[in-house]
């Protein structure tokens, strides 16, 4: 920036005065299992808040890469998985598959009834 350049909070409009703002983010297996770790433990919270017949949403990210690419969000009610709760299983001791769906340790698999949009709603 010259001497001659106003604040960039002005905003003078020469190429040399204009910002850029750029987003970092270090990812790593450290960061990832951080934000695993933080993900399960906000997820477990609700789980055990969440009880047959309470509503939900979920982001389903498809595919691409970044924000908005193939985000879609899915609403569905909470279910009774037979004893009161919504908890189908706690994977607390290690991961396992459960009807098609992988998990890990620290998960929990819930039931869920999901809604779809009729195909003739447009």
């Amino acid at each position: 920036m010259d001497s001659t350049c106003p604040s960039p909070a002005v905003g003078c409009g020469r190429p040399m005065c204009e910002w850029v703002v750029q987003e970092l983010h270090q990812i790593d297996a450290r960061t990832v299992q951080k934000t695993r770790t933080t993900a399960q433990a906000a997820g477990k919270k609700f789980a055990e808040k969440l009880r047959p017949g309470d509503w939900v949403v979920a982001q389903a990210r498809e595919g691409g890469r970044g924000r908005g690419a193939g985000d879609r969000y899915w609403i569905g009610q909470g279910a009774d998985a037979g004893d009161g709760s919504c908890i189908i299983k706690e994977f607390t001791h290690g991961g396992g598959k459960l009807e098609q769906t992988t998990f890990t340790k620290g998960d929990t698999a819930l039931a869920v009834k999901w809604f779809d949009r009729h195909a003739a709603d447009p």
